[in-house]
């Protein structure tokens, strides 16, 4: 991870850059529906797993989740979640207690749930 990686106080505007994501798919609108909407129940799917894996303590198969969400919104340039997934990857890899693991955990879930809000907003304009 980046020693540069931001911390989890600086929150982007929006859930999503558009411009940025406009850049990744050329301008296709429609291939940042379809991003977005991918993005969007995957999303929803690694956050549930998790969840359980949280609740089995399973400490390498959280941070590979993380790590597997923060690639999926960074591809749809959802930079808040990929900030929480990340920060919350780097803290299960380094060994950080139960309490730091769910208030990351929470921080990301939150982030989620704004970027799937964006979302209904997004795809149905």
């Amino acid at each position: 991870m980046s020693a540069e990686m931001p911390t989890s106080t600086e929150r982007p505007i929006s859930p999503f850059d558009l411009v940025g994501l406009s850049r990744q798919t050329a301008g296709d609108s429609g291939l940042e529906r379809e991003l977005l909407a991918m993005f969007g129940v995957q999303a929803g799917e690694i956050l549930v797993r998790l969840n359980e894996a949280r609740n089995l303590a399973a400490r390498q198969q959280q941070a590979d989740l993380a790590h597997r969400l923060r690639g999926s919104a960074l591809a749809v340039c959802a930079n808040e979640v990929a900030l929480e997934a990340g920060l919350l990857e780097a803290a299960l890899q380094t060994g950080c207690d139960t309490a730091q693991a769910s208030e990351h955990f929470e921080a990301l879930a939150k982030a989620v749930a704004r970027a799937e809000s964006s979302l209904t907003t997004l795809l149905a304009a």
